[in-house]
């Protein structure tokens, strides 16, 4: 799962301008200036080393110099690691849940939604439901969700129900595997919803159909993350 995360973002990054994505012996450090959110500018942490513990200071320094809060994103046993970030002053931490899934396991939800593409005339609508969803611009999911859409591996699906954006998922393949990334409002099942009220088996529903086309192809496993893969610490800010 991790390795599928750092794929993903190593492309998206790489489409990028004025954004780094870059591997520094047991550290990846991210930087994106231009969406100003600790979850795209800090440090990944890829073994648990005192290597990668050496090096945090300095990649949390470059980050902030930037005026961005930092993002230290970690996994089950980096005890280490946290403990270095918890001593540089970075106090809110969260639990980032994630999953792994072949495809026989997916099942269809029952419930009727309309499923399809996010087409030209939809992007709009989405990244406005998306604000309205998270309480934050639109101006930040523009940022994002435009690369995004460029890119060659990546499908980005948006549903309806009685016409009305109720969510959105983004499934990406990358070689035998497809990581599939929703936004989470509907905290009971962990998956996205764009409006604040909508059921959480509207959301499930999207979240399912994102990797059933590469599933189709050429991937034969998924991941699945609400942000990351386990663990992340910042500095106690807003985001």
């Amino acid at each position: 799962m991790q390795r599928a995360l750092e794929a993903m973002q190593e492309r998206l990054y790489a489409a990028i301008d004025g954004a780094r994505f870059e591997r520094r012996s047991d550290l990846i450090v991210l930087v994106w200036p231009g969406l100003p959110i600790p979850q795209c500018n800090g440090a990944w942490v890829v073994e648990d080393s005192r290597t990668a513990v050496e090096a945090l200071a300095e990649a949390i320094g470059e980050v902030e110099a930037t005026g961005i809060s930092a993002w230290v994103q970690t996994r089950s046993g980096h005890d280490r690691i946290r403990r270095q970030a918890l001593d540089l002053g970075l106090t809110q931490s969260v639990r980032v849940p994630g999953m792994v899934v072949e495809s026989a396991e997916l099942v269809e939800p029952v419930v009727e939604i309309e499923i399809g593409l996010v087409g030209d005339e939809d992007v709009d609508g989405t990244n406005q439901s998306l604000a309205t969803s998270f309480e934050a611009p639109k101006e930040l999911f523009d940022e994002f969700c435009g690369p995004v859409r460029q890119m060659d591996e990546a499908s980005w699906y948006v549903g309806r129900a009685g016409g009305a954006i109720v969510s959105t998922a983004v499934g990406v393949t990358l070689d035998s595997a497809t990581e599939c990334s929703t936004w989470p409002r509907c905290r009971s099942t962990e998956v996205a919803a764009t409006e604040p009220r909508s059921p959480p088996e509207r959301c499930a529903t999207v979240s399912k159909q994102a990797p059933r086309s590469p599933f189709s192809s050429r991937a034969r496993w998924d991941t699945a993350s609400t942000a990351g893969s386990a663990f992340a610490t910042s500095r106690s800010t807003s985001c």
